[in-house]
């Protein structure tokens, strides 16, 4: 972890030789050198339409959403990126939760959906129409807007749906073998179900 304006960390998966440590640790401080070069982050003010701080828990927020075909939908908790030094920033700001259901797709590759929900009150500000016009596919919302986007900084062929109400934000990240785009149900239900 590096500290320079602000909090960095990186993760490496699998085993790393001395040598790659060392490459880590370059690409730490390089995304901390461009990291402080971004303007800085501000978190908007709390108004009538910001969803409850701190975020409920990952069991109330499975409360909020059911499957349109019925399926049960199983809380599997919350991320373990979140049992963190950032852990307090992570409760500020937001909550990220892992949940999985059967799959609907009956061809499908595997007999399970898993999808990550991350749930920002006041995160609007990150919801550019801008890059998500020209990076997502829109998506029709009844309670907001919304894009399918590829989220390749997760892992190669996640993607995602990032929706807002626009005050508030919520995606969707679902793993390569299903669409971001069949889970527009479970941001319109969340954003339904936190308004104020």
């Amino acid at each position: 972890m590096v500290r320079a304006q602000g909090w960095y960390s990186i993760t490496v998966s699998g085993s790393a030789t001395s040598e790659e440590a060392g490459v880590a640790q370059s690409l730490l401080e390089m995304a901390a050198h461009r990291g402080d070069a971004l303007p800085a982050p501000v978190i908007p003010a709390v108004t009538t339409a910001t969803w409850e701080r701190p975020t409920p828990e990952c069991v109330d927020l499975g409360v909020l959403i059911a499957a349109p075909d019925g399926s049960p939908i199983t809380n599997e908790g919350e991320n373990p990126k979140r049992d963190s030094l950032l852990r307090p920033l992570y409760d500020l700001l937001g909550k990220e939760c892992n949940f999985s259901m059967p799959n609907p797709d009956p061809d499908g590759t595997s007999n399970e959906v898993s999808f990550t929900v991350t749930v920002v009150p006041g995160g609007a500000v990150a919801f550019d129409a801008g890059v998500i016009s020209g990076k997502g596919t829109p998506l029709e919302t009844t309670n907001g807007e919304a894009a399918a986007v590829l989220m390749p900084i997760i892992y190669e062929g996640s993607s995602a749906v990032f929706a807002t109400d626009g005050t508030n934000t919520v995606a969707i990240e679902v793993a390569m073998h299903a669409e971001a785009s069949d889970f527009g149900w479970v941001a319109e239900q969340l954003i339904d179900g936190l308004a104020p």
